[in-house]
């Protein structure tokens, strides 16, 4: 679980807080002081009038990045997918045609959110890898972020795919050059892959070749 998972799931929220005050009733402060909430960033701010518009990168916070250390890439995948998932399903046909005819996302809150859950990842996924302090550190994040995109790719989540592969491949990361060089070449070869696979090349042909050719569950790219 990670913050978007709070951002999403209001539930989520009166759970945690009822079983922290719980546990800071019993006298264990410290376990209370580990699911304070205030201490996870929320996602309010990527909020967006029209999808061109860069949020900014939210104030780092170390207790983020353990919820990273602590997840396996297929669970990662599993959870970005349960949220994109839960957002999607909520998209309506009206809500697609107000935006194809206004072109903003003023007054269109759902299509809003999950414009905001697929930033709010990518922006995640850039601080996870920042706040590594050397170039092999980050390089090891890299590398399990490309295994996350893998998997997200077998489950045909490409809408999060798109996300994770644009993230690693920003300008932010891509100039660590240090860290590039301390990427094993086969994660280096995978990433090349996907990215091919997402890319506006040629009006998105591998992309729409591999989403027709899809079966079951799958999530395309909005």
């Amino acid at each position: 679980m990670f913050p978007l998972h709070f951002d999403v799931d209001d539930q989520l929220n009166k759970i945690v807080r009822k079983f922290s005050a719980q546990l800071e009733g019993e006298g264990r402060l410290e376990w209370a002081n580990w699911l304070d909430l205030s201490e996870i960033p929320s996602y309010d701010w990527l909020r967006n009038n029209s999808v061109s518009k860069e949020p900014e990168a939210p104030r780092p916070n170390r207790k983020v990045s353990l919820i990273f250390n602590h997840l396996e890439p297929h669970e990662l995948a599993h959870h970005v997918t349960y949220l994109e998932h839960k957002i999607m399903r909520r998209i309506t046909f009206h809500d697609f045609k107000t935006y194809a005819e206004n072109g903003t996302l003023a007054d269109n809150p759902v299509l809003e959110r999950s414009v905001s859950i697929f930033n709010g990842l990518s922006q995640w996924i850039q601080f996870v890898v920042l706040n590594r302090p050397t170039p092999q550190q980050r390089a090891d994040v890299i590398a399990k972020f490309v295994h996350v995109a893998k998997k997200l790719k077998e489950i045909q989540n490409f809408n999060s795919l798109m996300g994770v592969v644009g993230s690693l491949s920003h300008s932010a990361l891509a100039r660590l050059s240090k860290t590039m060089e301390c990427i094993p070449a086969e994660e280096k070869k995978v990433l090349s892959e996907l990215a091919a696979l997402v890319s506006s090349s040629n009006n998105f042909r591998q992309y729409r070749r591999a989403l027709s050719q899809s079966v079951g569950f799958r999530i395309p790219i909005l």
